[in-house]
């Protein structure tokens, strides 16, 4: 709607004011968007003697929607390992509502959910049934299994695609 592009427009405002001059993500948090849940603070990353991530900081409120965009070989990818805790910070830190995710180990991982755009482990595998081998991985009690599961495929709007391959899904 005409309300939300501008509501979005102000926000970019907004954030460009506030990062003018300077290399940083920030996410203004909206009146209901609640607490913050991630937040990094100077993480850089690199391999070799490439540097993929360089003193970076940002904040993620609780109910925001992220993007993150660049060309191949930005540290897309890297930067999600780092918030997943699937890759360690070479400086800096990284804060799931307060805490550093490397003291949190898997209380951290119950409470998140990562499905990177190309998946090439299980296009065989139909959405229903990805959910449901989720459900074993994170020790969901069986009789939840359903439950959880359509409420998933309802909130992610595939319910109609619930048995298609995954590997039929568009990116």
């Amino acid at each position: 709607s005409k309300a939300r592009v501008a509501a979005f427009d102000e926000l970019v405002a907004k954030a460009n004011k506030q990062t003018e001059g300077q290399a940083q993500i920030v996410i203004p948090p909206g009146p209901r968007l609640g607490d913050l849940v991630i937040k990094a603070d100077n993480i850089s990353k690199g391999f070799g003697d490439r540097l993929l991530i360089d003193n970076l900081s940002f904040n993620l409120p609780a109910g925001g929607i992220v993007g993150v965009i660049g060309p191949n070989g930005a540290g897309k990818t890297t930067l999600l390992n780092i918030m997943t805790g699937i890759l360690q910070v070479d400086d800096g830190i990284v804060k799931y509502h307060g805490t550093d995710i490397r003291n949190r180990k898997s209380r951290f991982k119950d409470n998140l959910g990562f499905m990177p755009q190309y998946t090439t482990f299980y296009p065989k595998f139909t959405a229903r049934e990805f959910l449901k081998y989720m459900c074993v991985m994170k020790n969901i009690p069986r009789k939840e299994h359903a439950e959880k599961i359509n409420k998933m495929l309802e909130y992610v709007n595939l319910s109609d695609a619930a048995d298609k391959k995954i590997g039929s899904f568009s990116g």
